[in-house]
């Protein structure tokens, strides 16, 4: 079937939205659209593949739905009956945004990914204009029973609204108790109603500045966090693009190649790192989970015995650092057989950038906002929300409930989501930029297994180039003297 049939048929099934494609992908592409975790199937060489599906039927679509590489006119009954056992099975499995991020990179902490277009993707401007569309009010409202927040947060909402009830009924339930006792109303309790259980609005509303206040800093705490994160595997896609176009002056052909795997394969390694994980006695609990680079580093790494050395690594108790001594190792001998010392010494500025990305990411893993921060939030907003029913149960009666469990959503729901993203890498796209730099990497080593001739190309662009242009050496002093 076609991107656009499928695009349909998964639209028609409410499962999820334009996101399954976009419309300039196609099954084997690494564009925009091919690295954002949905699609995996690449055109990597050989020794770069990636993964295929289960099924060992090669670049398959993301609801299960393969993509047909020829649109012949005619189809046989048993083409048909093929498909039709595809569709079976496509429907068989939950196509959600959710399963299918997670099928693509198990490392994830499916208790945080979201059920629509979710962070842990890298977006294009498809996902851009539905993430900024108009009826997202709408679209946003309606999907809250689905939403990763709300239904973390559903058993204290359950839990604050059944309290706000008790307190609603409390008066009356005073009365029945002593009536079934057979004993009199004491005086105290004679007129008791919802009025006597009245706090200060004033006072209350008070505190609810000062719980905002602390809302407003945890919240943007959490999102810096998140930011430097996302920066540091920015910064560590651009030092290896620094490493595969340096490359290019290592004479020695096995060296460059070696070098440039291992900086996809310190990619994986590092997303390991970030993403131990945690165990669970059972396997189907959703808080277990865990990231094994064993099989993209046998991938990337063209030679068993350093693929081996890189795993084999773990037992040192720092597999990334590892990884970065064996391209400084291989960058020693390339400067040994020839490699310019200039070119030695800015791979090395690049892997040690690399070094200091990595090492950002670990700092924010092993250093949480300082704990009694976190705690004294979370005491706040627990103590202002169950003296919140003292102020609305006497005017507001039994619609008091419902306004407790949304205001509970509401107020909890900020402070969620800034525990969600303080930890950032259990839910950044981590496997599609570590892809990035697969793929990057790939076709620097198709350059080496296959180098593009540019001698043929110089004499026109030489003849094309204006009669200003003497040298290099004098465009470079113009621009300078600019």
């Amino acid at each position: 079937m076609n991107a656009g049939k499928r695009r349909a048929s998964v639209v028609r099934r409410g499962k999820i939205s334009e996101d399954d494609q976009d419309e300039d992908d196609n099954d084997s592409e690494a564009g925009a659209g091919g690295i954002e975790g949905w699609h995996g199937a690449y055109s990597f060489p050989a020794k770069f593949r990636a993964w295929t599906d289960a099924n060992g039927e090669g670049a398959s679509s993301d609801a299960g739905a393969t993509t047909d590489s020829t649109n012949s006119a005619a189809t046989t009954p048993s083409d048909a009956s093929r498909s039709g056992k595809k569709q079976t099975k496509a429907q068989a499995r939950a196509a959600t945004v959710r399963e299918l991020l997670l099928s693509r990179d198990p490392g994830l902490n499916q208790t945080l990914i979201s059920s629509g277009t979710s962070i842990s993707q890298l977006f294009d401007q498809d996902k851009w204009e539905r993430h900024r569309m108009v009826d997202r009010f709408v679209v946003d409202l309606i999907s809250i029973p689905t939403s990763t927040v709300f239904l973390r947060l559903l058993k204290p909402c359950t839990a604050l609204a059944m309290y706000t009830a008790m307190i609603v009924m409390m008066p009356a339930l005073l009365r029945a108790a002593f009536a079934a006792a057979g004993a009199q109303v004491p005086s105290v309790f004679a007129n008791f109603a919802l009025q006597n259980l009245t706090l200060p609005a004033s006072a209350h509303g008070l505190l609810g500045t000062l719980c905002g206040l602390v809302l407003v800093f945890r919240t943007n705490s959490s999102y810096a966090r998140f930011v430097e994160g996302r920066t540091a595997w920015g910064a560590l896609i651009r030092y290896v693009r620094d490493v595969i176009r340096l490359s290019i002056y290592i004479p020695n052909k096995a060296h460059q190649r070696r070098v440039l795997e291992l900086c996809a394969a310190y990619a994986y390694v590092l997303k390991t790192r970030l993403r131990s994980g945690r165990t669970r006695k059972d396997p189907k609990d959703p808080t277990a989970f865990r990231d094994v680079p064993d099989e993209a580093v046998r991938r990337v790494v063209s030679e068993p015995a350093v693929a081996n050395e890189v795993l084999q690594s773990a037992a040192t108790g720092n597999r990334c650092l590892y990884t970065l001594m064996m391209i400084s190792k291989t960058l020693k001998l390339a400067l040994e057989d020839g490699t310019p010392s200039q070119i030695h010494w800015n791979i090395e500025e690049a892997v040690s950038g690399m070094g200091l990305s990595g090492g950002t990411c670990e700092r924010i893993v092993a250093t949480p906002i300082p704990l009694s921060f976190s705690r004294h939030t979370a005491r706040s907003l627990v103590i202002w929300l169950i003296t919140l029913p003292f102020v609305i149960v006497p005017t507001m009666s039994w619609y008091a409930v419902p306004t407790m469990f949304i205001l509970t959503y509401l107020v909890l729901g900020i402070d969620e989501i800034g525990i969600q993203i303080e930890e950032p890498f259990a839910t950044l796209p981590l496997t599609p930029l570590c892809a990035t730099i697969e793929r990057d990497v790939g076709i620097a080593i198709q350059e080496i297994d296959a180098p593009i001739s540019v001698a043929s190309t110089e004499p026109a662009v030489r003849a094309s180039a204006p009669s200003s242009i003497v040298s290099p050496v004098s465009s470079r002093s113009q621009v300078q003297s600019v």
